[in-house]
């Protein structure tokens, strides 16, 4: 990450196809940064994933694609059980969270996600639980702040969807 030392302005950074598993960054806060995708590594959960909120404070758009990712992780989880206030801490800033083809298949692993307040678009596009998902599907896994699924605001072709993913009953 000596790059960022030396493009202090670079408000979009894109590490596709690099292989990473994990994420060690050792590094001041990186203010900047605004859009981050990680899409084709090799990132299984978010233990790693959310260091990157340290270093990355005002991240805005955080794009996991193409990631092994079949489990929200412990430390989510953890923020999960916590108070409202600590909550709203992860991932302040982040609006747009793309995790299409990942292996997310049961509803509480997506439903940890939810501590992310600031989320207003999630992309989930080719994921076991959407493959299988019907209007009768369990909807345990809402997001209060949700405005967006997989890029559609109000679409009649996702209502089953939206009953299931946001907080909403139309």
């Amino acid at each position: 990450m000596f790059l960022l030392v030396l493009l202090i302005n670079l408000e979009e950074l894109y590490l596709s196809g690099n292989s990473y598993d994990k994420i060690e960054l050792n590094m001041p806060a990186y203010e900047s940064l605004r859009l981050l995708q990680l899409t084709e590594n090799k990132f299984e959960d978010w233990s790693c994933i959310l260091k990157i909120d340290k270093v990355f404070p005002k991240l805005c758009t955080l794009i996991l694609a193409h990631n092994k990712i079949s489990t929200c992780g412990k430390l989510l989880q953890k923020l999960f059980e916590r108070s409202v206030e600590d909550n709203e801490t992860a991932f302040r800033h982040l609006q747009v969270l793309n995790m299409n083809n990942t292996f997310i298949s049961e509803w509480d692993e997506l439903g940890k996600l939810s501590v992310i307040k600031s989320v207003a678009d999630i992309r989930l596009h080719s994921i076991p639980l959407v493959q299988v998902l019907y209007c009768s599907s369990k909807p345990s896994g809402r997001f209060l702040c949700l405005k967006g699924l997989n890029g559609n605001e109000n679409s009649d072709g996702n209502s089953c969807y939206r009953k299931s993913f946001l907080n909403t009953a139309n």
